[in-house]
């Protein structure tokens, strides 16, 4: 049983380095964090644990230390356990859909990008995806989001909602049907879509003061020409 978790922990090890051999660039580790793999880690850690208390379980001075460090060890590991299972999930995936959103429309977002990928070499799976509509990219909120750009509003399923811009960040609400719209297009002063953003970032402050239903009405927006007099528009 110890060779056994032994070879077990080697291939944690080994499956770790593997993993992250892939986004250790030449100017360093541009995305091999603890927090990206965090499931070899814990397992590592309890597998280390284990095997101490495994091999000082009848030592004459230790036999008490052991059993508390291969009991009491892997508990330490509980709140990050928990953290990844009671997360908060909607930001983390509106993160990840304005990543998506950014490589839909080639915007350069790096910050934004590297939540879901460490470096611009995603730009060029992302290309070949959006090409063939694969994945996300064959979704209907991006389909509208490449399509609407630079159309005029009058001529496009747009209405005016309940909404407020700051920078390329706001929130957005439909009062008529009291929800939250997946899509925000942004248009000027011509009438012209601009910019497009996704919802799904919390604001417990929209729900508290518009409706109890806004509470993910946050969006995040990416505008293609002038900020100025621009004003959000949800899609029918």
């Amino acid at each position: 049983m110890f060779l056994a978790f032994v070879i077990f922990l080697f291939y944690v090890v080994a499956s770790a380095l593997a993993t992250t051999s892939g986004r250790v660039t030449m100017f360093g580790v541009a995305g091999a964090t603890v927090g990206r793999y965090l499931t070899p880690m814990l397992l590592g850690w309890a597998v280390l644990s284990i095997l101490i208390g495994y091999h000082y379980r009848g030592h004459a001075n230790y036999p008490g230390a052991a059993l508390v460090i291969s009991t009491l060890f892997p508990l330490l590991l509980t709140p990050a356990q928990l953290d990844s299972i009671y997360g908060n999930a909607p930001l983390v995936n509106h993160q990840h859909m304005i990543a998506a959103l950014a490589l839909d429309l080639g915007v350069n977002d790096k910050e934004a990008i590297r939540t879901i990928y460490p470096d611009d070499r995603i730009y060029v799976t992302a290309n070949e995806a959006k090409r063939r509509h694969l994945s996300i990219f064959g979704l209907p909120v991006f389909r509208n989001a490449r399509r609407y750009l630079g159309e005029q509003a009058a001529t496009l399923p747009l209405y005016e909602c309940q909404s407020h811009v700051s920078r390329v960040e706001g929130w957005a609400f439909d009062g008529m049907s009291e929800q939250v719209p997946q899509e925000v297009f942004l248009v000027d002063s011509n009438y012209k879509v601009v910019g497009v953003g996704l919802t799904g970032f919390p604001r417990t402050d929209v729900a508290q003061v518009v409706n109890r239903k806004a509470s993910f009405s946050g969006f995040d927006a990416y505008v293609f020409g002038d900020m100025n007099n621009i004003r959000p528009m949800c899609a029918r």
